[in-house]
């Protein structure tokens, strides 16, 4: 996978997808509706610059024809050669949003301008991909203050790497707290504490943000009926599963997918 790529979608255009890499992205043209984690429906618009961690599981839709610029980064990427997320860290508590987005300023576009020229020539081999990837966290570090640098890497931002990076890589494989905990090695209690440390949360409460994802797609973008949706989740009533659809989405499991559907195709 190469560490940026240019991407043109149609208006319309539904992607659902399971972050391997983390991903910076940028909407250089269009916008477009975004749903993962906590966050649903948020608007992307042109210029806006966006980060979704590795383990995370999305689905976008195009409100208009875009074009979106990707950048992938790993947790070790350095903003300076004496810069890196972990200079960060001691930022992490003054944050107070889980989810941030950062605006473009003239100095990105115009790095854009050019970057998006030279992939429309053909120029793609790895090191030069490489070369702009660190040029473009470069400018990060210079255009953009720390306080808004760590609420834009905040989701990225945690003590043990290794172990956020178990997790995530393996996050869509296991259903419960035992399964994750196997993963680490680690005692059920040790994990836990570790868990919430790193993340938090705790895992049980990680997990069910991780579900409501999943259904919320399934409810959204598939023609499933509700009641196998409901059964596959294993809930234990269809009005166990309203109940939580309620709680996590603020309406019933019809609702949701009534919603979405007059959206995908408006009369």
């Amino acid at each position: 996978m190469h560490p940026v790529s240019l991407y043109e979608f149609k208006k319309g255009h539904v992607r659902e997808d399971l972050v391997s890499v983390s991903e910076i992205v940028f909407m250089l043209e269009g916008s477009m509706k975004i749903s993962f984690s906590s966050v649903k429906d948020f608007v992307v618009k042109k210029g806006n610059i966006l980060l979704l961690p590795v383990g995370c599981q999305y689905v976008n839709e195009m409100l208009e024809d875009s074009k979106l610029f990707v950048c992938r980064i790993d947790p070790s990427v350095q903003l300076c050669e004496t810069f890196s997320l972990k200079n960060l860290f001691p930022e992490r508590h003054k944050v107070k949003t889980s989810y941030a987005v950062l605006d473009m300023n003239e100095r990105i576009w115009s790095y854009m301008d050019h970057t998006v020229k030279c992939l429309n020539d053909g120029l793609r081999c790895s090191k030069f991909l490489q070369l702009k990837t660190t040029e473009l966290m470069y400018m990060f570090r210079i255009y953009y203050a720390k306080e808004k640098l760590t609420e834009f890497f905040y989701p990225m931002l945690n003590d043990d790497l290794q172990f956020a990076k178990t997790i995530l890589d393996n996050c869509m494989e296991v259903k419960t707290k035992s399964d994750l905990a196997a993963l680490t090695h680690l005692s059920p209690s040790r994990f836990g504490t570790k868990f919430k440390e790193v993340f938090g949360v705790s895992p049980y409460k990680w997990l069910l943000d991780r579900k409501s994802e999943k259904i919320y797609y399934e409810l959204s973008y598939t023609d499933k009926p509700l009641k196998q949706i409901s059964e596959e989740y294993k809930f234990s009533s269809v009005q166990h599963f309203n109940d939580f659809c309620k709680k996590h989405f603020g309406r019933t499991p019809g609702q949701v997918r009534s919603a979405k559907s007059s959206t995908v195709n408006p009369a």
